[in-house]
């Protein structure tokens, strides 16, 4: 299909090229013998028909330029909205497992106490994330909206000023090429014509601009909404959660396996969109890119820069360092 499109685009510009050639042509005869100057209006008209669709040709490149920019930021902030779905699934299919009501009849009143809490959190959480996906969705989709109606402004202008342009740099440099055979050398020159130049940097500046909006709002979201929840249920692993391991109880065990399981899932869920955890192991040197001491200790067996602990874990996009583990150091 492409190398179609390819000759049939070829066979165009060929087309056009010919069409010059025959007014030059007609033009000459015209000058020598008035009873060919229908003729070489005609092919005048004919001409310049098919120079406009060179430049609906190039014009229409544009649009489509925007277009698929506007599609490829849609899909950036989809993926991210989707990211966070499959997050209060596995929340989801959590709270759904954990044990409730006459569950929890015979377990230690503690033990009961605590389950109870961490469910209360996790149905938390999801409505957490609902609320916070729902803004970004509406924020992402408010700015590529933005951006793609540039585009649709930029397909309903008038095309007078193209065609004129267009007409008036062939009339300046056709010869150039002609002269040396050069029939493709016109066509990709014709980005110069100052209406496609300025074209060229709107597209860029808009663009940039959106790029970097979208990247905000991301790294906002992902922090502020995705990691943050994360993390704060590492929290929950380490400091309730632990205080159920090693339970008698077969409905505590479960839990906890669900529990982990869960956690389990969220660390794939990140991996598989390029998202990976930061978890220093103790003894392994500071690194001040990656982590963030929030105590400094003197513990034995520990040297200093040393990490003792890692209190909440860190991520990064891909090579970006995105949020620092949170650690405690030796000093």
């Amino acid at each position: 299909m492409k190398k179609n499109k390819k000759v049939m685009r070829q066979a165009e510009k060929q087309l056009l090229w010919e069409a010059w050639e025959a007014l030059m042509q007609s033009s000459a005869n015209a000058d020598i013998d008035c009873n060919h100057i229908d003729d070489a209006k005609n092919k005048l008209m004919v001409f310049i028909n098919l120079l406009n669709a060179e430049a609906d040709v190039i014009f229409d490149k544009f649009i489509k330029k925007y277009m698929q920019s506007a599609y490829r930021f849609h899909r950036i902030v989809c993926v991210e909205g989707f990211m966070a779905d499959e997050m209060i699934e596995i929340f989801s299919m959590l709270k759904r497992d954990l044990p409730g009501g006459i569950e929890t009849d015979g377990i230690d009143s503690q033990e009961k106490d605590i389950l109870n809490g961490i469910a209360e959190t996790i149905e938390i959480k999801i409505e957490s994330i609902k609320e916070n996906v729902k803004y970004f969705m509406d924020d992402g989709l408010e700015i590529v909206g933005a951006f793609k109606a540039s585009a649709e402004g930029l397909a309903s202008e008038d095309k007078s000023v193209i065609y004129s342009q267009m007409l008036d740099f062939w009339n300046e440099r056709v010869m150039d090429f002609y002269e040396n055979g050069d029939m493709e050398g016109f066509f990709d020159s014709c980005m110069d014509i100052e209406f496609f130049s300025t074209l060229n940097s709107q597209y860029d500046k808009r663009a940039g601009e959106c790029q970097n909006k979208v990247d905000r709002l991301l790294m906002s979201f992902k922090k502020d909404t995705l990691f943050h929840e994360i993390n704060t249920y590492e929290e929950i692993l380490t400091y309730s959660v632990s205080r159920l391991r090693g339970a008698d109880s077969p409905i505590i065990m479960d839990a906890v396996l669900k529990m982990d399981e869960a956690y389990a899932s969220l660390e794939k869920m990140l991996k598989k969109n390029y998202v990976f955890s930061i978890k220093p192991a103790p003894h392994d040197m500071f690194n001040g890119t990656e982590h963030e001491v929030l105590y400094a200790e003197q513990q034995e067996g520990f040297g200093k820069g040393e990490i003792i602990k890692v209190l909440n874990c860190g991520y990064k996009y891909k090579d970006a360092v995105i949020l620092r583990a949170n650690v405690i150091a030796a000093r």
